[in-house]
This record gives structure tokens, C-alpha cells and sequence, in this order.
């Protein structure tokens, strides 16, 4: 049986250079997505004290200056005071106490924002690689 040799060409491939305010839009788009389903609320439990939910934690994920994004980083602030305890890193994230999510908030269904970081990174993928193709979405 004869040996045959053939040459081995390499795929082409784009050199690619990325729109610096396109990779901006999709990290804001991302904390924005975050932000969002941080500011809902999971249902409300009858209180014997008949507390009331103000809606300012919600509000607190959109506020103005609560997100910043540049090319490099982006960044979502709840400036509501007590933001951390609802919604703050879970745990096992490495936060000392007082910086994180109370296990009482966690059990009333409050979302953490580990978790739904965590959970909206696919989506923040899909932007990113749109954006770096030069199609942002």
C-alpha cells in the first residue's frame, strides 16, 4: 500500500478587533439583566407585625449611578442600606458577615446576586461574542 503526503493547510481565520463602545453596551447590558431580576420580589409572607414593602430596595438596582460599565468592567451598586442582608453575596461566596445575604432572606426566596451573576453569565457570553463579531445585541 503506498504512502501518500499532503500538505496541511491551516483554516483562515479573521483577525478580529473589537468595537471597545460594543463590548461597553454588552457589560452594561449584563448588569442591567442582573439589576433587573435582582429588583424583583419574591412573594410576601403575612407578617403578624402587617409590615409593608416599601419598594426601595427594588428601586435601589436601578437608581441613578447604580450601574457603571466601561470596556473593561461594569459594575451594579444597591445603595439602599440594608441591600446586602436581602440580596448581598451568598455565604460560601467568601464575604465576612455583614457584607452578605442573611440566611432568613435566602429561605423567604430573595435571589442573591452570586446566584443570578452566576445565572445570567451564558447570556453575558452570547453579548459578549456578538459584540466581539461586530454584531452587538
Amino acid at each position: 500500500m503506498p504512502l501518500g503526503l499532503h500538505a496541511i493547510r491551516p483554516k483562515r481565520f479573521a483577525i478580529i478587533e473589537p468595537n471597545r463602545a460594543d463590548i461597553e453596551r454588552s457589560n452594561r447590558q449584563y448588569v442591567l439583566n442582573v439589576g433587573k431580576k435582582m429588583g424583583s420580589y419574591p412573594p410576601q409572607r403575612r407578617t403578624v407585625s402587617g409590615y409593608k414593602r416599601t419598594g426601595n430596595y427594588g428601586r435601589g438596582w436601578t437608581a441613578p449611578g447604580a450601574v457603571r460599565a466601561s470596556a473593561e468592567e461594569a459594575t451594579l451598586v444597591n445603595r439602599v442600606g440594608y441591600s446586602s442582608y436581602v440580596g448581598g453575596p451568598w455565604p460560601q461566596s467568601g464575604h465576612d458577615k455583614g457584607e452578605r445575604q442573611t440566611r432568613e432572606m435566602h429561605g423567604r426566596g430573595w435571589p442573591s446576586i452570586t446566584d443570578v451573576a452566576r445565572a445570567e453569565k451564558k447570556n453575558y457570553v452570547q453579548l459578549v461574542n456578538k459584540a466581539l463579531k461586530g454584531r452587538p445585541g
